[in-house]
């Protein structure tokens, strides 16, 4: 727009100082330039009044929901009454709040509708939403151009990346509380049942021999009946949960954590709706509440749930619609140490959290361990309840290290 304001500025300024310099000389050749910019000034005029009219643009997603990193292919429709005079037509698409844009340029003839399409590639994680579309219109040389803008409304929905081979239901890296490394494995019997490692506070009554004496470690083995048979996903979205050290010694937001975190709950998600299990989502955080409610501590200070539709029925792709706009709660300011003086109060408050089916499957999806993350995985193990922890940072390194998957026996 500021383009054409310049150029009729400058034509404007043109066609004066021609008119001036021929009113004062004559001549020839100041006649001959002179009629010349009028024409083209007239030709300008002339192209701004006959705008295409009656514009219809119907744009079209091959797939409405894709995963981060995959492409889509986007058809636009074109429907306008166009004059001849008019020769081309640059439509411009661009998302709202985003940096995702477009822009095609159509040589127009004789036909009223014209199609075309184009492949949106890499596409990160988010909601992408298309309300208008910008058509601009000009001479043949583009000096002077009009514009409007057409209703073309249409919504992207690119879901967390969801890779093969990682983040399985039943398999995982584990670590207890102290630091020791190792790996435990899940399996269904014949019986229905599930033997694993022996954690502490499990039963006496379930220890199974025989798998103990084989694999020399002490084994358990839960009735499914007790194990409940649901998976819960509890996804921290505290911003101080994905600060990783820089290498000037600093503290800083780390985008590729969270990323790794969302992308991991993603498909945990994804796999429990293909083997059939109810799946149940939480997000949670940590903020500030607008009375002193029970657990909240003399701050205010209150443990946010989100509760997403278990998996399933379709709801899949609702919890996945859900963490494709998430973004992480609260600010970072280096103020790790007064957000631990806030919440220090209510953690360890067991009407804080709720309770869970015994034997329920939780995984802690995190970037690194905060004493919120250990508080909840302790009050939900005292139940009896399975607690994986997923960290996305490792301990004491610069930068994000590779996703590890540990779980917490505590």
């Amino acid at each position: 727009m500021w383009r054409t304001y310049r150029n009729w500025l400058f034509m404007t300024l043109l066609l004066a100082g021609l008119s001036f310099a021929y009113h004062i000389q004559g001549g020839g050749t100041l006649l001959f330039l002179l009629i010349c910019c009028a024409a083209i000034a007239g030709y300008g005029l002339l192209i701004l009044w006959a705008k295409p009219r009656n514009i219809r643009i119907v744009r079209t997603l091959e797939t409405d929901r894709v995963a981060a990193g995959n492409k889509v292919n986007v058809h636009v429709h074109l429907e306008a009454d166009i004059p001849l005079l008019l020769r081309w037509l640059r439509i411009e698409e661009v998302a709202a709040d985003s940096q995702l844009e477009h822009k095609q340029l159509i040589f127009t003839g004789r036909s009223r509708s014209y199609s075309y399409k184009y492949t949106i590639r890499a596409v990160h994680r988010g909601v992408y939403v298309f309300d208008t579309c910008k058509v601009v219109w000009g001479d043949v040389f583009g000096w002077f151009t009009g514009s409007c803008r057409v209703e073309a409304p249409c919504t992207l929905i690119v879901h967390p990346s969801l890779q093969t081979g990682s983040g399985h239901i039943r398999t995982g890296l584990n670590r207890s509380w102290e630091g020791a490394a190792y790996r435990t494995r899940y399996h269904q019997t014949s019986m229905g049942t599930e033997v694993r490692e022996y954690v502490e506070g499990d039963p006496m009554r379930y220890i199974h021999w025989k798998s103990s004496a084989r694999s020399g470690k002490l084994q358990v083995r839960i009735p499914e009946e007790q194990r409940g048979g649901q998976v819960y996903l509890m996804l921290d979205n505290n911003i101080h949960a994905y600060v990783s050290k820089r290498a000037d010694g600093g503290s800083a937001f780390s985008w590729d954590a969270y990323e790794e975190a969302v992308s991991t709950c993603a498909k945990l998600l994804r796999s429990a709706y293909e083997e059939g299990i109810g799946a149940h989502l939480t997000i949670f955080d940590w903020g500030k509440g607008n009375s002193d409610r029970e657990g909240g501590g003399v701050n205010n200070s209150v443990l946010n749930w989100i509760a997403m539709p278990a998996a399933g029925e379709g709801k899949g792709y609702e919890q996945l619609d859900y963490l494709a706009g998430l973004e992480p709660a609260g600010t970072w300011k280096c103020q790790g140490r007064q957000w631990r003086q806030d919440t220090g109060n209510s953690l360890h408050d067991p009407s804080f959290y709720g309770n869970l089916a015994p034997g329920s499957l939780v995984y802690m999806i995190t970037g690194m361990s905060t004493e919120l993350n250990k508080a909840i995985c302790e009050h939900y193990s005292g139940q009896h309840i399975q607690m994986v922890l997923c960290e996305t940072i490792g301990n004491g390194q610069d930068g994000v290290d590779r996703m590890n998957s540990r779980g917490s026996a505590v």
